[in-house]
């Protein structure tokens, strides 16, 4: 009967703790005490930051630093995915806004959607903007979170959530159960079409007042 007693108690402290437990650490200092401003251009750079591999659970790719970058963006919208090798590294696509594309009243004059590693807008007639501005003032960026930590804080960002995040663009390359892939990012704002999604490793994130790593 004790031993009973025992394990209900247990059970009921997991359960009460899982929440909390599951739940991402945000740095120690707390509260960043900075605006983040949406309305200057990503920052791209040079990096002599080497290869490096990440494991995945049906093999190991390596990526490759092609850009130290760091973008201050709204969230124009986003989508999870679950299946296939992509999604293993990256679980989140973000489709992120800045300069006019961040203004609300700007963004309820453009429709975004989200499909199979795309996203795709349409221009309501209202819309002071052009498909050319639009274009180069957001972009559709794959996530790789670099820690479980920065995983979970990813789950909890949402549409229309201004964040920062910082790390690298990247090139992936491995082999997936014997099939050689292949994965590049963009280094433009300018480019369109296939190829010309941001595919972001994300070192630190910045999100409702708190840092992530």
């Amino acid at each position: 009967m004790k031993a009973g007693l025992c394990v209900a108690a247990a059970l009921t402290i997991f359960l009460l703790l899982w929440p909390l437990l599951r739940s991402p650490a945000p740095l120690p200092s707390d509260y960043y005490d900075i605006a983040l401003y949406t309305g200057k251009n990503p920052l791209q750079e040079e990096t002599s930051q080497k290869e490096f591999p990440i494991r995945i659970s049906n093999g190991t790719m390596m990526l490759t630093p092609l850009a130290a970058y760091e973008i201050t963006a709204v969230v124009l919208s986003k989508k999870r995915y679950y299946f296939d090798w992509s999604a293993k590294i990256a679980p989140f696509d973000f489709v992120l806004g800045w300069k006019g594309m961040a203004k609300e009243y700007i963004r309820k004059t453009v429709r975004i959607r989200q499909r199979s590693r795309w996203y795709f807008f349409e221009i309501r007639g209202e819309s002071p903007y052009t498909p050319e501005y639009v274009s180069r003032n957001s972009a559709n960026t794959h996530v790789i979170p670099a820690t479980e930590n920065i995983r979970r804080a990813l789950r909890r960002v949402k549409k229309d959530d201004i964040i920062k995040m910082a790390g690298f663009l990247i090139s992936a390359h491995g082999f997936i159960r014997g099939k050689e892939v292949r994965w590049k990012s963009s280094l433009s704002r300018e480019d369109t079409g296939d190829g010309a999604c941001e595919i972001l490793y994300v070192q630190r994130l910045y999100h409702e007042g708190r840092i992530y790593e």
